[in-house]
């Protein structure tokens, strides 16, 4: 939920803090951006590099931009705009590796017959929190323009804790050699 309060945290807090609108397009777009850019990369590093290597150094990644965020925030460092700008798109390519990767980690952690329900609930989890945590993110930043970030590292520490007692085989084609992954990104590009 953190990252989706985080989505709608970013351009109130550049609009609050400006009064442009325009600004806060940007920060809007440097967070949405990477959904357009690194869908084929991220396919990649999940098809082809241990997920649950990938999912921690997401979760890092987010945790850090969240952290460089709030404390702009917290101190109201001067070209905040462009400081935020950075961080959201930081924070939006993890996002975009994360979801990437997180259904194949599903099937290595859940049994066979476990799946169907398991990716069914995963699939149907996204919706909720992007509703939840948008309503969540808005409401808690009339609190406090800090706060969204902070319960936004908040979940990021709660989810490398789970990824660090997570047990099981993550390695993606393991068994594949690099060029196999050049082949692959040949025929890509």
């Amino acid at each position: 939920m953190g990252c989706h309060g985080v989505r709608i945290t970013y351009p109130l807090l550049v609009l609050a803090v400006t009064g442009s609108p325009g600004q806060a397009g940007v920060v809007t777009f440097a967070m949405s951006v990477p959904s357009l850019i690194f869908q084929i990369p991220a396919g990649l590093a999940a098809g082809y590099a241990d997920r649950k290597w990938v999912l921690r150094w997401c979760q890092i990644a987010g945790l850090m931009a969240t952290c460089i965020a709030l404390a702009a925030v917290g101190r109201g460092a001067p070209g905040a705009v462009a400081l935020l700008s950075v961080t959201a798109f930081l924070e939006g390519t993890a996002n975009v590796f994360f979801e990437v990767s997180e259904p194949g980690v599903v099937r290595d952690v859940v049994s066979v017959a476990q799946r169907p329900a398991a990716l069914a609930f995963l699939e149907g989890e996204v919706p909720v929190m992007q509703l939840i945590g948008r309503a969540v993110g808005a409401a808690v930043f009339d609190i406090a323009r800090w706060l969204p970030f902070a319960l936004n590292a908040l979940s990021y520490l709660c989810c490398l804790a789970t990824l660090f007692v997570m047990c099981g085989e993550f390695s993606a084609r393991a068994s594949q050699d690099s060029a196999a992954l050049r082949r692959t990104w040949n025929r890509i590009v």
